[in-house]
C-alpha cells in the first residue's frame, strides 16, 4: 500500500506552517536530502557535536525491525528539523551516549544512532 503520511511535530508547528511528509512503500525509506556533503550518522559523532537531524536512513545490523526502530526513535523526538547534541558517551567503547533532542535528554545505542542522518550547525 503506497501512500502519504503527513506528521506534524511541535517544532515545524512552532516554526513552519507546514508538516512533514513521509512515503510509505513496502521497504525502507531512506531519507534524502539536498546538501548531501555535511550529513553523517549520529552513532559515528563524539561528544560535544551538536547539529540538526535531516532524517533516517537504515543500517545492516539493526536488534529490532527497522520500521519499529522508526517509530520509536519519532516517538523520542529525533525528527527533521530538531537540534541536536552528543553530550556524553559511556565509558565501555563510547555506547551508549546520551543527546540533548531540543529540550529532552535521551540515551541511544551507537548502533540505533546510526540510522539517525544529521548535518552540522551553521
Amino acid at each position: 500500500m503506497l501512500g502519504n503520511l503527513h506528521i506534524a511535530n511541535d517544532f515545524h508547528d512552532r516554526y513552519s506552517m507546514e508538516t512533514t511528509a513521509l512515503r510509505i512503500s513496502p521497504t525502507p525509506m531512506t531519507a534524502v536530502s539536498s546538501d548531501l556533503a555535511t550529513e553523517t550518522r549520529l552513532g559515528r559523532l563524539a561528544r560535544g557535536w551538536s547539529g540538526w537531524v535531516v532524517g533516517f536512513a537504515p543500517t545492516e545490523d539493526l536488534s529490532i525491525s527497522w520500521h519499529e526502530l522508526e517509530r520509536r526513535l519519532l516517538e523520542m523526538g529525533l525528527v527533521e528539523g530538531a537540534r541536536i547534541e552528543v553530550l556524553h558517551e559511556g565509558p565501555i567503547g563510547g555506547d551508549p551516549i546520551a543527546v540533548r533532542v531540543d529540550d529532552i535528554t535521551v540515551a541511544l545505542r551507537r548502533r540505533e544512532a546510526d540510522v539517525v542522518l544529521v548535518s552540522d550547525a551553521e
